[in-house]
């Protein structure tokens, strides 16, 4: 695994007096500025653990939270989420309302997503991030690690970067997955909203699996391909030229492709939390 990913192992001497610029996925689920679920942040323990074990001199935690409308939007502030980062942890915790660093052994700084530079991964908020005057950095935030936003691809261009726990763990459960030919018994399981990460993927083990079972927008879009009927659901019509190719691949390769055949139906779409 080590090998194939070229992953650079993080070892207490990287780690010792260094300020660590930690990106996580805090991105918990909010209602009237009250965490519904911790576990985001309790999946961290063990890297957090680990890098205060070996002496950091500070982790500064850097995170996006929900989908702000505007810039510094208080309802997506990460401050709210300092209380509970202090108590799973058990370390003073400090807020900085800025990209510049504070005194407390752990800070959280602000949402990423208040800015458009960081999904447009710009040279300009990568410095920014920098005035943190982190030395290295450690990615735990699995869920976004394939867009290339400065927080994930532009800050560790510039100091050395390092998997943390729960990407070893994510790649580790994975690797059986990364298969060259067709796998008997094999079932892949695949839903969401974001079709255009999973175009890939599709064509991938329309190849490689027996079966293909898919939900949320992913499958509206292939039923609406079929002319299913999906009343108002959200679903991605310009990917029907790739879901073409990835029914002309299962056929070729006797993959079967299941859909759903009931659904819960409500009148109106339910806002989204986070």
């Amino acid at each position: 695994m080590k090998e194939q990913y070229n992953l650079r192992e993080l070892t207490p001497s990287d780690i010792k007096d260094k300020i660590v610029a930690y990106r996580v996925d805090y991105n918990v689920p909010l209602q009237e500025k009250k965490i519904l679920n911790t576990s985001r942040i309790s999946q961290t323990l063990e890297t957090i653990k680990f890098l205060l074990e070996s002496g950091a001199k500070q982790i500064q935690i850097l995170s996006h939270l929900g989908r702000p409308n505007k810039s510094g939007d208080q309802n997506y502030s990460m401050k709210l989420l300092v209380p509970e980062i202090q108590h799973a942890f058990g370390e003073k915790t400090e807020f900085r309302s800025n990209f510049k660093p504070g005194k407390c052994k752990i800070q959280v700084f602000p949402n990423l997503r208040f800015s458009i530079g960081e999904m447009n991964n710009d040279p300009e908020y990568i410095k920014t991030l920098l005035g943190t005057g982190a030395q290295i950095y450690v990615n735990d935030a699995f869920s976004v690690c394939h867009h290339t936003y400065a927080s994930i691809v532009g800050l560790p261009s510039f100091i050395p970067a390092y998997a943390g726990k729960i990407i070893q763990k994510e790649l580790k459960e994975l690797s059986p997955f990364l298969i060259t030919k067709k796998s008997k018994g094999l079932t892949l399981i695949l839903g969401g909203t974001r079709v255009a990460t999973k175009i890939n993927l599709l064509k991938k083990y329309a190849e490689k699996a027996d079966n293909i079972i898919l939900g949320g927008v992913v499958a509206n879009t292939f039923m609406a391909y079929k002319d299913q009927k999906i009343g108002e659901s959200t679903y991605a019509p310009e990917f029907f030229p790739h879901i073409k190719k990835i029914h002309e691949i299962a056929k070729e390769h006797q993959t079967k492709i299941h859909l759903p055949t009931d659904a819960l139906v409500q009148e109106h779409q339910t806002k989204k939390i986070g």
